[in-house]
């Protein structure tokens, strides 16, 4: 089964024409794979063929930036109409807001600020429509070093440990890693907010870190910054909605879509960070592939919805 109808791909997460630059460096893989079998006597054309890659590849490199810069500079349509009336209207489908709004597109804090927010410059910016989600919390990583047993997490898994002790010279998390999320989505979920319930849920992940406990720690922290399972878990706490003001209108496949391949793309980094080995990746892609932050059933869910049911105000 793949929840949202999204399986792991090779470029999940990345934004528009970023096949073009991964056809790049396959070619140039291509390319230098051919000049280790060349004779020694042809190292310098091979020499040649990798700096005349090297200048192909920048070039696209620049190309793609230029695309994305055009896509994104004003949301307005040749008609003059607004992004939001577009929508209101049926100009845009989901998939179309998606891609201009680089809706799941994850990298670190810093990096999403500064590439892919360009449509909310300026006076006739569109603002507000979008925000950076921190998974896990960011909270969540500085409360770890508060938490009983952190001092033996350098030994337990050194990279949580890293990440935990980044924020010492980086408080903000400028480097950590972010999803690019509609902003009512970010609003809806139970990682967000200075509820007492949305605290302990952040503090439950904590102490996960803590333990250096990262595969539980993902799945708490999936269940969190999903808007649908928070909203799910508030109904089986007779909680009811929270009401957010939606600016940007997306279908539930959409956004089901989005959040998978969000999911898959941060797991790629945080296997190449060391803080999950390839089994526990494996695991979690089947997990997010199967929406297993909807199980009811699972451990984290139950725990999540405990402290919901305890903490959790009604929503008005």
């Amino acid at each position: 089964m793949q929840c949202g109808g999204v399986g792991l791909m090779a470029g999940a997460g990345l934004g528009p024409a970023a096949f073009i630059p991964v056809a790049v460096v396959g070619g140039a893989a291509l390319v230098y794979g051919a000049c280790k079998v060349i004779d020694k006597a042809a190292d310098v054309a091979c020499k040649v063929i990798d700096e005349a890659a090297d200048v192909v590849a920048k070039e696209v490199v620049n190309l793609t930036n230029d695309v994305m810069g055009r896509c994104c500079k004003n949301l307005s349509s040749e008609s003059g109409k607004s992004f939001q009336q577009q929508q209101q209207d049926g100009d845009l489908d989901s998939s179309e807001v998606e891609n201009m709004l680089f809706l799941g597109q994850t990298g670190t804090y810093a990096f999403v600020k500064r590439n892919l927010r360009e449509f909310s410059k300026g006076e006739d910016g569109d603002k507000g429509l979008v925000e950076a989600d921190h998974i896990p919390p960011l909270e969540s990583i500085r409360r770890a070093a508060e938490q009983p047993g952190f001092q033996s997490l350098h030994r337990a898994n050194r990279g949580l440990y890293n990440m935990v002790m980044s924020l010492r010279a980086d408080p903000r998390g400028e480097n950590l890693f972010t999803v690019q999320v509609a902003r009512h989505h970010h609003r809806d979920a139970l990682s967000t907010g200075a509820s007492r319930a949305s605290r302990e849920a952040r503090l439950l992940l904590s102490r996960s870190i803590a333990r250096g406990d990262a595969l539980v720690m993902l799945k708490q922290a999936f269940i969190i910054a999903h808007p649908y399972a928070s909203q799910q878990i508030r109904d089986d706490a007779a909680l009811g909605n929270r009401s957010h003001e939606r600016r940007v209108f997306i279908s539930r496949d959409r956004t089901m879509r989005i959040y998978t391949t969000a999911f898959h793309s941060l797991l790629v980094k945080y296997r190449e960070l060391d803080i999950i080995n390839d089994a526990e990746f494996k695991h979690l892609i089947e997990y997010v592939n199967n929406c297993g932050y909807l199980d009811r059933r699972s451990p984290e869910y139950i725990d999540i919805l405990d402290i919901v049911k305890r903490y959790g105000k009604p929503q008005n």
